[in-house]
């Protein structure tokens, strides 16, 4: 094998890693569609009664897309021949454990202040002064439509499911082409685009936030038990949140 076809093979294979990692932001969409199809043939195709449903279907669609994004890691896990160690998962020892625990549950409790008391507001400031493609401060009110589904989608499935695809594998993948620093940038921006229901400026806070604090957490603690935990607290205590807004 010469070295122009060894280095077009590595560049499929780095094109295949970056469009896996686009996929859940396609199976968000993919859950949208499917709930908007749902309610068109429930209506009898009536748009205005249609659109009405779908407002009030944030939390479902959330909960599809977990399920969706579930089983694609799944597959991707077997695919790629992955075991969980690989993402992260590896054994730990007990000290070293509840060490990692404690500074993705601090990690996350800082982060989720930030966001109700500082992120929030910036981001309803910068839809109404600069725009958006979504209203401003429409976000929260839709997805907590169904409080119980939304649990299910953001506190149970989201973290376990969203740290395996963005933190386990793109690191597992990426670090065979990438330096730390890019790897980091590139798992923010897959993270970023996973979020773009939310509006432009949602995507710029949970990628670039959000996303390089759990990246931050699992390089630092060469384990995803970090990173899983702050996204499990950050993710509780926005549960909490939306129920305090309802």
């Amino acid at each position: 094998m010469n070295d122009v076809t060894r280095c077009r093979q590595r560049y499929n294979c780095l094109l295949s890693v970056l469009f896996k990692l686009f996929v859940p932001a396609l199976l968000f969409l993919f859950a949208i569609v499917s709930v908007f199809i749902f309610h068109s043939l429930e209506t009898g195709n009536n748009p205005e009664l249609v659109s009405k449903k779908i407002q009030a279907s944030g939390s479902v669609i959330l909960l599809l897309s977990q399920f969706f994004m579930l089983i694609y890691f799944l597959w991707l896990k077997k695919a790629d021949h992955l075991e969980y160690k690989d993402l992260g998962w590896q054994r730990d020892s007990g000290k070293n454990f509840y060490k990692n625990i404690m500074y993705g549950s601090i990690s996350g409790i800082v982060i989720a202040l930030l966001y109700i008391f500082l992120i929030s507001d910036a981001i309803v400031l910068l839809q109404r002064k600069i725009g958006d493609y979504v209203s401003p401060g429409e976000l929260f009110s839709a997805i907590g439509s169904d409080i119980s589904i939304f649990f299910l989608a953001n506190v149970v499935f989201a973290p376990f499911v969203e740290e395996n695809i963005f933190r386990g594998f793109a690191d597992f993948e990426l670090r065979k082409y990438f330096s730390v620093p890019v790897r980091v940038l590139i798992s923010c921006f897959y993270f970023g685009m996973l979020h773009w229901a939310g509006g432009f400026w949602y995507i710029l806070a949970t990628g670039i936030i959000a996303g390089t604090l759990f990246h931050g957490l699992f390089i630092f603690t060469r384990t995803i038990y970090a990173s899983f935990a702050a996204h499990l607290v950050l993710n509780s205590i926005e549960f909490i949140y939306v129920i305090s807004k309802l």
